[in-house]
């Protein structure tokens, strides 16, 4: 009898869980992005057009029938087009994509803006309350950001590999190397000038003190491309006598 008892009261707390548990969505159909909010960068180089890919779901059954959803921006931004303002959701599928273009070109250097993507109350669902905006956040590179974190430096005369991180310098067009020659104390950099006109980087003479103590002056120059990676040479002295010349090749890491 006592058995029986347990089994009936398992039945019953196993039926009561399920009941608990079960989340299936039982209200109208609706439309609605998959995240409300994006970001993206565009790179300092770029000039052509970029997209951002944003997912749409159906909430709730699927239909028999094509379902088209009608999007609209939340403002008029030369740097910002819908590529299509019609996105169709397929006979028996629950999702599309909507993607917005970002014309690169027209972006300054440095900026920042915000965009909403909008499911229009025109499309033949209704849009979700909590995710029928898509808000977009763009930034474009600044020329110096570029430069700025971690690269793989290969130091060939040494036979020497290793990671450094850049910083931005005090001026606008300045760099800060953190870890020069492998063998820079916490607070001792080596400053860089980025030149913007012939790809040109140019260490400018300046004093340099390593981990034992020793201070030395550091100059060189060398090139760059837009990815960041640098080729520089340089030389370092000690009391006006060469102590060591050699090339640094800085590619950044992702």
């Amino acid at each position: 009898m006592m058995k029986n008892m347990i089994f009936v009261l398992a039945c019953l707390l196993a039926t009561f869980s399920c009941k608990k548990d079960n989340k299936e969505y039982s209200g109208a159909t609706l439309v609605e992005f998959t995240k409300n909010a994006v970001s993206s960068t565009i790179a300092f180089s770029e000039s052509g057009e970029q997209s951002v890919k944003m997912p749409l779901q159906i909430v709730g059954t699927a239909s028999g029938n094509d379902r088209k959803v009608v999007l609209r921006l939340s403002k008029d931004d030369s740097r910002f087009k819908l590529k299509s303002t019609e996105v169709v959701i397929r006979a028996n599928e629950y999702t599309a994509e909507a993607e917005l273009v970002l014309l690169a070109g027209n972006f300054a250097e440095g900026d920042e803006t915000e965009i909403s993507v909008i499911i229009d109350e025109t499309s033949d669902l209704k849009p979700s309350e909590n995710y029928r905006n898509c808000d977009v956040t763009v930034s474009k590179q600044a020329f110096l950001d570029v430069f700025v974190g971690k690269f793989k430096c290969e130091e060939k005369v040494n036979q020497d590999t290793y990671y450094t991180n850049f910083i931005a310098g005090s001026t606008s067009n300045t760099i800060r190397n953190t870890n020069f020659w492998n063998f820079a104390p916490q607070g001792q950099y080596v400053t860089y000038t980025i030149l913007k006109e012939n790809y040109s980087v140019v260490i400018n003479k300046q004093s340099w003190t390593d981990m034992s103590g020793q201070t030395y002056t550091v100059s060189g120059s060398g090139t760059y491309d837009l990815s960041g990676k640098m080729t520089v040479d340089y030389v370092i002295e000690i009391s006006d006598t060469v102590y060591e010349k050699g090339t640094h090749v800085f590619t950044p890491v992702d």
